[in-house]
């Protein structure tokens, strides 16, 4: 494995730990209390009702869908890393039009995992979280709206070769509310966290060598907890 290609790999795979934290875009719901801010709601409805708002304090748990790994793009789109397994949980903090940042729901990262990292090459990789961040949340059609994941310190190690600290910042996402009919089991109907090529951007490096400043990341993650979540006012 080439220079370049190591560059490429810890670019990626921090990339993935940055965006899996994305799962926890959904942390950023509250209450609709403000009029046209966004909100996480228990029921399917233009307007969330009295009393099915999930409020400040709610955890968040989201995890990489199975079957349907994680995918750390290079420069090009080509494929550098996959990790097979990712898990993160989180908390809503402020509603949406009560904080700084408008109608965007804000909420805390609390854990992220990633597991089965593996290069092209064959090299297995480790992904850690050295800080957790902050998340954004913000209806922008029907059941849907985008996200971005602030501040988060990830470190990547692969092999003896590779040991690079990144801080990830407006890291992009679409998050997609709970379809209907609900189901009890599997996770068809489940709300979901869509990265497509999402770019992490460049940022001081900390720790190591050769480390990328450019990469993509591909994944989808479903909300676990709670079960019924719907993007509304």
């Amino acid at each position: 494995m080439g220079k370049g290609d190591n560059v490429r790999l810890v670019k990626m795979l921090g990339l993935a730990l940055v965006a899996a934290l994305a799962s926890m875009a959904f942390i950023g719901a509250s209450s609709a209390s403000a009029e046209g801010s966004t909100a996480l709601c228990e029921v399917d409805e233009l307007v969330c009702p009295p009393g099915s708002v999930y409020g400040a304090g709610t955890p968040i748990l989201a995890e990489l869908l199975p079957k349907v790994p994680s995918v750390l793009l290079g420069p090009g789109l080509v494929k550098e890393v996959e990790c097979t397994s990712s898990h993160s949980s989180g908390k809503i903090t402020t509603p949406g039009g009560l904080s700084e940042e408008g109608e965007k729901l804000t909420g805390n990262l609390e854990s992220l995992s990633f597991g089965g990292c593996t290069h092209k090459s064959g090299v297995g990789c480790t992904v850690t979280i050295v800080k957790l961040g902050t998340l954004l949340l913000l209806k922008t059609g029907p059941n849907h709206g985008d996200g971005l994941v602030h501040n988060v310190l990830v470190r990547v190690v692969c092999a003896l070769v590779l040991n690079c600290v990144y801080k990830t910042n407006n890291l992009p996402f679409l998050a997609l509310g709970a379809t209907l009919p609900l189901t009890t089991s599997g996770v068809a109907s489940l709300a979901k966290l869509h990265f497509d090529h999402a770019e992490l951007e460049e940022e001081e490096i900390l720790v190591g060598v050769g480390c990328p400043d450019q990469g993509y990341f591909d994944a989808e993650y479903a909300v676990q907890t709670p079960h019924d979540v719907f993007i509304t006012l």
